[in-house]
């Protein structure tokens, strides 16, 4: 599995599945399907964060093959995201709308305004469109004004309309997906207001976020970061702490902080010894703080950040040990959660591998892990050529 097998992974095994079952062709944007083949679909409702990975996807496509339907498909999707999901009046991602354009859920959430600005930076790399990139600045400018919390630090989880609370409890989901969306700017952007704000959060998850006792990053918090653990029952979701591992060691590789990397080592131990099936491979997703298993479920996003994590964090350390694992972790993720009959990745398995839920989602984590791979491999043994290739 070398860099050559995880492009043609996603160009002839996972956006395939997406031109097939995702476009709307006569509204525009994309549905989201209801069964494993994508034959059933959605039609009723679209959602921002969905539309947001959807083009981040087709422009990882259209970026590795040059092919123009890619290339349309990521075009249409950015079209209907800007009629349809920006809020004229008050700014802002909508939450979910109707299929034919009127909004059903004009609350804010970060989530949302993350994945909609990954979406659009990865179509601005491969477009250069001034358009989007002015979108890609009020995305910003939405974020650092009504997001941020400029008192005690954070993003907010949600918003009404019109900016008022509707939730201010904080979440590491958000604060990572906000941080993902800052790392693929920084491909194109490494400014000094762009580093700050890379900076400000990655420096918020390893001194708010981080239990200190089981060295873990945890779930839910006030927003005054008093932890919230009866808002989970005390448990966590791995996959947030595999996604912290890579995030923060490619801040160590943009920013130099020693602190990063060595948060970044100590999640990823952590996620080895807790949520590390030795007898199957591959990453649990449920557990509670003190590394118990909560469920023996694998999620197809979980075990891509996870293949993520160790790829990153061997070539910020050069050691074979996560280069070993990750090699496991693609193994499994290609035996037991890729459809090999209608393409992409299921949801999840259970911890032996068999299937336990065949939905598939959207063109991202999975997308994402395997450029990610395709990026790093390319240039193994060469960790500053790697380096070079995704900054």
């Amino acid at each position: 599995m070398d860099s050559g097998f995880f492009r043609s992974h996603i160009l002839e095994d996972l956006i395939p599945f997406w031109m097939n079952a995702g476009l709307d062709t006569q509204h525009g944007g994309f549905f989201r399907p209801r069964d494993r083949a994508g034959r059933k679909l959605d039609r009723e409702t679209k959602s921002s964060s969905r539309h947001g990975r959807m083009i981040y996807g087709f422009s990882v496509a259209y970026g590795l093959s040059k092919d123009a339907a890619y290339l349309d498909a990521a075009k249409q999707g950015v079209s209907f995201l800007v009629h349809n999901f920006w809020d004229h009046r008050y700014s802002g991602w909508y939450r979910q709308i109707r299929s034919s354009g009127p909004a059903i859920d004009t609350n804010k959430r970060a989530f949302d305004q993350a994945y909609v600005l990954s979406g659009l930076v990865e179509f601005f790399r491969i477009t250069q469109d001034r358009e989007v990139w002015s979108y890609i600045q009020a995305s910003l400018d939405v974020l650092e004004e009504f997001f941020w919390d400029r008192e005690f630090s954070g993003y907010y989880e949600t918003l009404t309309r019109e900016w008022q609370f509707e939730s201010d409890q904080k979440t590491v989901c958000d604060q990572l997906d906000v941080m993902g969306s800052f790392l693929l700017l920084c491909r194109l952007d490494k400014s000094a207001e762009q580093m700050q704000n890379l900076r400000r959060i990655a420096d918020l998850i390893v001194s708010r976020m981080l239990d200190e006792k089981y060295g873990c990053v945890l779930e839910t918090f006030s927003r005054h970061w008093s932890y919230y653990p009866w808002r989970t029952r005390d448990r966590l979701l791995f996959g947030h702490n595999l996604k912290a591992v890579w995030q923060l060691a490619e801040a160590h590789s943009l920013t130099g902080e020693s602190t990063y990397l060595q948060t970044a080592r100590r999640l990823l131990d952590y996620c080895l010894q807790n949520a590390w099936d030795r007898d199957h491979g591959g990453f649990y997703q449920h557990g509670y703080r003190n590394g118990r298993l909560a469920s023996d479920e694998k999620e197809w996003w979980s075990v891509s950040e996870g293949m993520s994590a160790l790829l990153f964090m061997h070539r910020e350390t050069q050691n074979p040990r996560y280069l070993e694992f990750f090699d496991k972790t693609a193994r499994f993720a290609l035996a037991h959660l890729f459809d090999p009959q209608y393409g992409e990745w299921f949801w999840a398995c259970h911890a032996d591998g068999r299937v336990k839920n065949d939905r598939k989602t959207d063109a991202y984590h999975s997308i994402q892990a395997c450029l990610h791979a395709h990026e790093l491999l390319r240039y193994r043994g060469d960790e500053a050529a790697a380096r070079e290739e995704i900054l």
